[in-house]
């Protein structure tokens, strides 16, 4: 419930990806909890992500999207590299260990 007391409105999938503007930063979550339906819309029209920097800790084997290949002039950033970044034209690896990641994006600035 939003700080009013009403239930905000759902967002269809397309929506929830149109959120996230050009030149910004995404966390997308990985193992069981990749958003699907968000990534299906991106893939549809690949004009709701232009210029957008997806990071996160995608698991070989699980995780299989193409991220830096979502949109337009999307990059992504991941510590462990999967199938589906092979083919990323902007791929930047994070040589680091799992749970530093979450220290890293914790950090102001990041």
């Amino acid at each position: 419930m939003s700080i009013a007391g009403e239930i905000p409105p759902l967002l269809t999938p397309a929506e929830a990806a149109r959120l996230l503007q050009p030149g910004l930063r995404a966390l997308i979550a990985g193992c069981g909890a990749e958003p699907a339906a968000v990534l299906r819309a991106v893939e549809a029209d690949p004009d709701l992500w232009q210029s957008v920097r997806l990071t996160g800790a995608w698991i070989p084997g699980v995780n299989e999207t193409a991220f830096g290949n979502l949109g337009r002039g999307t990059g992504a950033e991941t510590i462990f590299s999967t199938a589906g970044l092979r083919s990323a034209p902007r791929l930047r690896h994070l040589p680091m260990h799992y749970t530093q990641y979450w220290d890293w994006l914790a950090r102001p600035g990041v």
